[in-house]
């Protein structure tokens, strides 16, 4: 048996539903690439040891880029504005490795749900907060991954969005 083994994917598709104002935002993310999350390694057990990075500086800085241009054109000027920008940039680091773990039996799955919530108070006194769900399902006869889903919630004030991605590994 190998010491590891490596798991390649391709991105299909995106759809991104957003307000008219983030339609800046929404274009990003509809052009973001997840190559750079393969491949994934795994060790002889099946767990993830070895993941990529889903986002480049880049995109980042893009995304983070729009995000003032839709508060700034929202509250021109202002603290309001200030404010608005330093709490999108809490969100943003608050979310950012937290989002991106990955269920080391995310191909070998046990059959549990793998959960986890974060509450992040900003500085206005609001808070934000994030749910990661995982949900997979091995193949009938054999123990890997048939289907996984990964859902995000974010909820800011009465603001919920809800993101989904779907994994589907089928023998060829």
């Amino acid at each position: 048996m190998p010491e590891r083994i490596a798991i390649t994917g391709r991105q299909i598709a995106v759809a991104v539903a957003a307000p008219p104002q983030l339609a800046a935002l929404a274009a990003i993310e509809e052009r973001r690439d997840t190559h750079g999350l393969f491949p994934i390694l795994l060790g002889k057990d099946g767990r993830i040891v070895s993941v990529g990075s889903s986002e480049d500086a880049a995109t980042v800085a893009s995304a983070i880029a729009a995000g003032q241009a839709a508060i700034e054109r929202a509250l021109p000027g202002g603290p309001e504005s200030a404010d608005a920008v330093s709490g999108l940039m809490q969100i943003r680091s608050a979310g950012e490795g937290f989002l991106a773990a990955l269920p080391e039996d995310l191909f070998y799955p046990a059959g549990e749900e793998f959960h986890r919530s974060q509450q992040v108070e900003l500085e206005d006194g609001t808070s934000a907060n994030f749910e990661l769900l995982y949900r997979a399902s091995p193949c009938a006869d054999f123990p890997w991954l048939s289907e996984a889903e990964r859902e995000v919630t974010t909820i800011l004030g009465e603001d919920r969005r809800i993101s989904r991605e779907s994994w589907i590994l089928e023998p060829v």
